[in-house]
């Protein structure tokens, strides 16, 4: 009778009852709940699955028929997720990045590696684009940049907005060592350049048609260049705040809210980290926020009305579609590593209620692992610092439907937050 083994290269950390496997091949944590974490540590190849059933049936005085169903379930569950040996591995898939084994299957996916460095050295061509206002520098996770404009109201649009990531206790520390973006306008609608121009040390990287979508896509480039120069750190799609205790992490994906969950936060008092990118040394445990401008789009507008930001008759135009937020209580230069408090994962429910409740360990790191953004840092290596920080952190579940409770509901779990 044929024996069911377990693959030899797949990366396995218990956590309490429940077991995270790691496939490097295609960087996707899938989450054994307790049940199949049993049945997992059994399979080593010593015993069929009939004996399996019979060995775990004995062992807690479970009807036999039942748990053998049960094990041949978990077992095809396992197969379909190609971890055991001489499982199919189908094509790679590309959305969610953890599987739950156990309770029910899904199909998970793995990151796609960064490709700005192929787009910035690939073939466009240089213009020379004439000289403007500087502006900067910035900071931005170890990316340092200026920005470069002859458009007036373009530089105190973007100087304003970019408070938050100043370099230095003025902002206007030596340029030298940073990076230049230039920005040139179009020429005309009728001329050979229609499309404004956005320049890295000269290199074309965006062609935005419109302002708003100018300062939009800038912002995102810079959040992909930050992410470059935090490569060697752990890094999570994530918003956070500050607070005396130490940083309070809340990954979550794109449009779930964390911009509108750290302004409102922000505005209350605490200090604000980030709203896109949280860098996690995987050493020390300590982590950084990219300070960017907080992204607010119209469905959160009248939720944070007063945080509008003051924007010139002449800076309107670059603001048409999202605010961008010069959040409260910032410091300049930003704030160094910070340890980590505590680690939250927001949903929206606009029926209610809010509440905060606390998690399992393997529940935070599955949670934690399905927003972690490409890095340097190998797989295998990157979930042992989350196995250690959500062993050593308090993790929370928060639900909420509004922003109204979230500064009573965050100071629970750290008093002293806000």
């Amino acid at each position: 009778m044929s024996r069911t083994t377990r693959r030899t290269d797949l990366h396995t950390v218990v956590v309490g009852d429940q077991c995270l496997v790691l496939d490097p091949s295609t960087s996707v944590l899938h989450a054994l709940n307790p049940s199949a974490t049993l049945v997992w540590d059994l399979l080593d190849g010593t015993a069929a699955l009939p004996e399996l059933a019979t060995d775990i049936a004995a062992a807690t005085g479970s009807d036999i028929a039942t748990v053998e169903a049960d094990v041949i379930r978990l077992v095809d569950g396992l197969h379909g997720a190609g971890l055991l040996e001489g499982s199919t591995r189908g094509p790679r898939p590309t959305t969610d990045r953890t599987t739950d084994i156990g309770p029910r299957i899904v199909r998970a996916g793995a990151p796609t590696p960064w490709q700005h460095r192929a787009v910035a050295l690939s073939a466009i061509r240089r213009h020379d684009i004439g000289s403007g206002e500087t502006i900067g520098p910035y900071d931005a996770l170890g990316f340092r940049f200026t920005v470069e404009t002859a458009d007036r109201d373009l530089a105190t649009f973007l100087d304003t907005s970019f408070r938050s990531l100043r370099a230095g206790p003025t902002g206007h520390t030596d340029p030298g060592s940073a990076q230049r973006y230039r920005i040139v306008a179009p020429d005309h609608p009728s001329g050979p350049r229609r499309r404004w121009g956005v320049y890295l040390d000269d290199v074309r990287v965006l062609s935005p048609a419109t302002p708003a979508q100018l300062t939009y896509h800038l912002l995102g480039h810079i959040s992909v260049m930050s992410a470059t120069a935090a490569e060697h750190d752990v890094l999570l799609h994530a918003a956070a705040i500050g607070t005396p205790a130490g940083a309070v992490l809340m990954p979550a994906t794109s449009g779930a809210g964390k911009s509108t969950l750290v302004a409102a936060l922000a505005a209350a008092g605490s200090d604000y980290l980030t709203d896109e990118l949280v860098a996690l040394d995987p050493a020390r445990l300590v982590a950084r926020g990219l300070r960017r401008p907080i992204v607010v789009k119209p469905g959160s507008w009248d939720v944070l009305a007063a945080m509008a930001p003051a924007v010139t008759d002449g800076g309107q135009r670059f603001s048409s579609d999202t605010w961008l937020v010069a959040p409260p209580g910032t410091t300049n230069p930003p704030p160094g590593p910070q340890p980590v408090a505590a680690l939250v994962l927001p949903t929206f429910d606009p029926a209610g209620p809010d509440s905060i409740t606390p998690i399992a360990p393997a529940e935070a790191v599955a949670g934690s692992w399905a927003h972690l953004w490409p890095s340097t840092v190998p797989a295998e290596a990157a979930l042992d610092a989350l196995v250690a920080l959500c062993t050593s952190t308090p993790a929370y579940r928060l639900r909420r439907s509004g922003t109204e409770s979230l500064p009573g509901l965050l100071a629970t779990i750290a008093p002293h937050g806000t």
